[in-house]
């Protein structure tokens, strides 16, 4: 297991415990960082649910930006009928 690994298990831990907005934020950004841009977007919105800070939703909207995109690459990787 790698260090981001490491470190989104214990933010996603005190994220888990307390609900404080910095551990789920960092956890959401480890997680982006990772690769796991679905799990990222889920947790940031969860986030959002209980912060009214905009880096969190700027960072949301990141993320949903992101996963279009991957989404248009894969559709054109698509073979053709």
């Amino acid at each position: 297991m790698g260090v981001l690994s490491r470190l989104a298990i214990f933010f996603l831990q005190r994220w888990l415990a307390t609900s404080n907005p910095a551990a789920g934020y960092n956890t959401a950004v480890l997680y982006e960082a990772e690769g796991e841009l679905e799990n990222a977007a889920k947790l940031l919105g969860e986030v959002m649910l209980v912060t009214n800070d905009r880096s969190v939703d700027r960072e949301y909207k990141s993320v949903l930006e992101a996963l279009e995109d991957l989404n248009v690459v894969d559709q054109q990787m698509m073979p053709q009928k």
